[in-house]
């Protein structure tokens, strides 16, 4: 008897240890391979590969399991996780450029309205600011990304938009500085029997682009900052004549009679003012109290 008591204390002794062996499961958890890269293994104890939301957050693996960060494109379409993992939305600076993310996480592209204001975000997902083409049609972009719809005064040139912030169209604001260079070397060009130059707000833009530009670099060099050359700065504006076209630039004059000057007493800079062309733009931008002029000539404003 005493035999088969223990017999029995056994067998149910087993039991107890397998059933509570049975009732701890393996529970899902966050780790680090020994290369110090994180890992989710599910409570099967396999790892987790692509989208897992957990703790609020959504984080991606790849095929390895191995968690991911920074820019990730996922089924064609572009995402941004964070240094911890976590999956971003929203607005989100970067590389000194804003971008967009839906609540979905896939970066935004093209046209999208953020309380009650329209933003426009290019192909790489940057948000645009200035003057963009869209379907034809001109729009301006302030500094904050937010389309006008307002008149805007832009170096000497006013425009007008329609409702939906295309732009109808453009007048030249007297008196601005703009307005006087074009006015001397019109005056010029009369007395060498040439016609007037039209100024074209395409050519201002652009070339207030550039004078910013020559005072970034304190220098005047018929480069960009980047190193390409001054004349990609017109498919910027809606200009494609490059080959109509031409540049020049001078520092230090503090009047439009100055400056005028100074390029009429240099035979390069001479030859462009009465040189085979119908538009001008013209503008000017300071720094450390030095005064840097950019002025572009085209034979058209194409677009």
């Amino acid at each position: 008897m005493k035999n088969l008591l223990k017999k029995l204390t056994a067998v149910c002794l087993g039991l107890i240890i397998a059933v509570s062996a049975m009732a701890a499961p393996v529970s899902a958890a966050w780790s680090k391979t020994s290369s110090g890269q994180w890992i989710y293994t599910s409570a099967s104890g396999t790892r987790t590969t692509g989208w897992l939301r957990t703790g609020g957050a959504w984080y991606y693996f790849d095929k390895n399991g191995i968690m991911q960060t920074g820019w990730q494109k996922v089924d064609g379409a572009w995402y941004y996780l964070n240094a911890s993992g976590d999956m971003r939305t929203g607005w989100f600076l970067t590389g000194g450029k804003w971008y967009y993310f839906n609540p979905s996480g896939n970066m935004r592209t093209g046209w999208f309205s953020y309380n009650n204001q329209w933003y426009y975000f290019d192909a790489d997902g940057k948000m645009a600011t200035g003057w963009r083409t869209i379907g034809g049609k001109q729009y301006y972009m302030t500094e904050s990304g937010a389309m006008t719809t307002e008149p805007v005064v832009l170096d000497g040139i006013s425009y007008s938009f329609d409702a939906s912030g295309a732009c109808t169209g453009s007048t030249v604001v007297a008196n601005t500085i703009d307005y006087q260079v074009l006015r001397l070397v019109n005056e010029l060009r009369k007395d060498e029997g040439l016609p007037s130059l039209q100024l074209s707000a395409k050519l201002c833009n652009a070339a207030a682009k550039r004078a910013r530009e020559q005072a970034q670099m304190e220098k005047l060099v018929h480069k960009r900052p980047d190193g390409r050359q001054w004349y990609t700065v017109l498919p910027e504006y809606g200009i494609s004549n490059l080959g109509g076209s031409a540049e020049n630039l001078a520092s230090g004059m503090d009047s439009a009679e100055a400056v005028v000057k100074a390029w009429m007493e240099s035979p390069s800079h001479k030859e462009a003012i009465l040189g085979d062309y119908l538009y001008m733009g013209v503008a000017s931008s300071s720094k450390s109290n030095t005064t840097y002029w950019a002025q572009l000539f085209s034979r058209s404003e194409s677009v």
